[in-house]
């Protein structure tokens, strides 16, 4: 039952699709990264609340600082009034999961797909630049490029455009303004562009081509995303300035 439901609502229009756009394009390279367009343009509405509430966490960082102050030694009374903080603010601190759940699923049905159709089927061009899609790539570029990539989507969600004044008085009054939260985000930072570059090394270049135009059309999201939420956070603190 469940292999039907998977070849039938995910496997089957990833082939059909990718066969369609192998045929239409010439390369299964160039439909691989269409297709992934495809993909996540249909994740728009699920990824852009997520990034929101990203940046609106960054935000209310001062108030979360000042909540774990206020209820220092009672982490019910902390986890109870962090929620409430979120609910406040509409922040959903589980939303990005979801975006992440249903992208598993399409890159396992993606591997499969490779693993299977394009290599059973003869006469496919699967050559695209100095890859092959089946197979793993042989010079390591695409991994490298996969773990760049992948970098710079972390390190620019994790960046404001500046510092608030609430912040700096932050960081004064500790002498660091680094709390275990922000050194475990600075430590994914890294550890999450070299696990998925290692994972890519002997995955056939197909799947590493979804990776990297999945993360480059994020960081083209994230960019549109980040530039509206500040400056309409700016348009209201003049406001009400």
């Amino acid at each position: 039952m469940l292999g039907i439901i998977w070849n039938t609502i995910i496997k089957a229009p990833i082939v059909t699709t990718l066969l369609w756009l192998t045929n239409l394009t010439g390369s299964a390279g160039i439909a691989i990264i269409l297709l992934t367009v495809i993909i996540q343009v249909i994740f728009i509405p699920l990824r852009v609340p997520s990034i929101k509430s990203s940046l609106k966490m960054k935000k209310i960082k001062p108030e979360l600082d000042k909540l774990k102050d206020t209820h220092k030694g009672d982490k019910m009374a902390q986890g109870q009034a962090q929620m409430d903080l979120y609910k406040k603010h509409g922040i959903n601190p589980w939303g990005g999961i979801l975006p992440l759940l249903l992208s598993l699923p399409i890159l396992i049905a993606l591997y499969q797909v490779i693993m299977t159709t394009l290599v059973s089927v003869e006469g496919l061009p699967t050559t695209f630049l100095w890859l092959d899609v089946t197979k793993a790539d042989p010079f390591y570029i695409l991994p490298l490029l996969v773990a760049g990539s992948q970098f710079l989507s972390m390190k620019q969600l994790t960046s404001t455009p500046q510092t608030t004044a609430v912040e700096q008085k932050l960081e004064k009054k500790d002498g660091s303004g680094v709390d275990m939260a922000q050194q475990m985000q600075t430590q994914m930072m890294y550890l999450m562009p070299a696990m998925t570059g290692f994972i890519t090394l002997t995955l056939p270049a197909g799947v590493g081509l979804y990776w990297i135009t999945s993360v480059l059309f994020a960081i083209i999201q994230q960019k549109f995303v980040q530039e509206k939420f500040y400056a309409e956070a700016e348009q209201t603190q003049q406001h009400g300035s």
